[in-house]
């Protein structure tokens, strides 16, 4: 029996390929469109679903329990997804209450069990996931309705960072940025795209360059001085280099180093251990480590003074520069992201900004778009009251007992001689009473004049300037 080996291996590949794609698109790459993971979406959508409105603190395992409904793939990896979101401690989407873990110490101690912690959304969200009500719901791998992204101004990966390893793709390596510096990038680049046919936005131009620093805003990690080789890169093309340096505090006369922060990528007591195995300090003995960490606030205290060090073959200071060499990060941007099945686009900064912005201005319009139908809805049935009024008025006079069958009959009546379809007018009247319509105040000229409002929002500048005042 003849077997073909090299079809069945590219059978096997075509299926690797399949399932690799799957698993993108389902856990591992942040989708281009807004930045998140399916499992980071899944959690805000069951916290959606859960506050419905009423942003009050509720269990870690509520929000588990339902986000499982969305996602069946375990609940300590939605767990964990979730202590990752609470502790990205600048602008949080979800702010958490109870112990989710401290890292900056030597001896980490992880979140406690879902049981005993709770979220809600933290005050960022209000404006970050502002158009969440109009995201576009799909039937998701449960047959349960979940949005297929959320229209977001800033991708959130670009706010809070990714790593990931995708098995056949590559490596993909985010870096977080500041919020208020992405906005004022995003415009500029808004700007730049579009002021030759909007010429009159010239006051947001005014106003980037006020508060934009740099060209190319510097990634932002949290009291840490960033070193970058190639910024225009990483804007550019989505690669680079950068250097993360530590918090020290250095007191020769003292002979201490305090550590006050390092980056996260940096496990700090690995690092510590690996320093005091460094050849160059194989005659070091007895040096003091004091670990006076509280919380998230790291403070750890290296002792380099005389009583405490035994034949040292190196100098305080040399020391010192050994330490804040060893605690740098060197990290390497890779922006790799999901865009569909075997499409997985190394972006850069810029582009991804503008690519979600996109939507993001796509359902500004949609929400103003909502807002025009339910005005010309209130209009249309004001102005079908006004109509109605004086023959409403005349069938009273003529008819002191107000039977149903007689109302129908006027009801008949009103649709012919109006020339309205008789459900428009029995829904005027299952909606009011005949008293409400009678008395009912409105003033007609005040709505038009409200829907001519909305209409100019819709006007690209206009809805530009509005979103760029909104976001800062």
């Amino acid at each position: 029996m003849y077997i073909d080996q090299q079809y069945i291996k590219t059978i096997i590949q075509n299926y690797e390929q399949e399932y690799i794609s799957m698993l993108c698109k389902e856990r591992m790459l942040p989708d281009i469109r807004d930045g998140f993971r399916i499992v980071q979406r899944r959690i805000i959508w069951a916290m959606y679903n859960l506050l419905k409105g009423n942003n009050k603190l509720i269990k870690s395992a509520n929000i588990v329990g339902e986000t499982i409904k969305y996602h069946p793939h375990g609940d300590q990896s939605i767990y964990s997804s979730l202590i990752n979101m609470v502790n990205d401690s600048s602008n949080q989407i979800i702010y958490g209450k109870g112990n989710w873990g401290y890292r900056k110490t030597l001896t980490p101690s992880p979140a406690a069990a879902m049981r005993y912690t709770e979220a809600k959304f933290g005050n960022f969200s209000k404006k970050y996931l502002h158009y969440l009500k109009y995201a576009k719901l799909i039937v998701g791998e449960t047959n349960e309705l979940e949005p297929d992204f959320i229209p977001v101004p800033i991708p959130y990966a670009l706010l809070y960072g990714f790593h990931g390893i995708v098995k056949g793709i590559g490596v993909s390596s985010i870096y977080p940025f500041k919020y208020e510096d992405l906005i004022f990038r995003l415009y500029l680049l808004v700007y730049n795209s579009i002021h030759k046919i909007q010429k009159d936005m010239e006051k947001i131009k005014e106003d980037i360059d006020s508060k934009l620093k740099n060209e190319y805003p510097f990634p932002f990690f949290e009291n840490l001085e960033v070193k970058v080789k190639d910024l225009e890169s990483i804007f550019k093309r989505g690669t680079g280099e950068i250097l993360v340096l530590p918090k020290l505090e250095v007191d020769s006369k003292k002979g201490t180093i305090t550590i006050e922060d390092v980056c996260k990528e940096i496990n700090i007591s690995t690092a510590i251990n690996s320093l005091l195995k460094n050849k160059k300090l194989e005659k070091i003995g007895g040096l003091k480590i004091k670990d006076l960490s509280r919380g998230n606030k790291m403070k750890i205290v290296l002792n380099f003074h005389n009583k405490y060090i035994k034949n040292a073959s190196i100098d305080f200071n040399s020391f010192a520069k050994l330490i804040k060499e060893k605690l740098t990060a060197k990290l390497r941007y890779n922006i790799l992201v999901y865009r569909g099945f075997n499409d997985y686009p190394i972006v850069g900064v810029d582009y991804w900004l503008l690519y979600t912005f996109n939507y993001f201005l796509n359902y500004h319009k949609i929400s103003i778009q909502q807002g025009i139908e339910s005005l010309t809805k209130k209009l249309n049935k004001y102005l079908l009251i006004e109509k109605v009024r004086p023959l409403l008025q005349s069938f009273l006079e003529n008819n002191k007992k107000i039977t149903s069958s007689l109302l129908n009959k006027f009801k008949k009546s009103l649709s012919k001689t109006l020339s309205v379809p008789e459900k428009e007018i029995n829904e005027l009247f299952s909606n009011t009473t005949i008293n409400s319509l009678l008395s009912i105040d409105f003033d007609i000229p005040d709505i038009q004049k409200s829907i001519r409002k909305e209409q100019e929002r819709l006007n690209l500048k206009n809805m530009i300037t509005e979103t760029y005042n909104f976001l800062i």
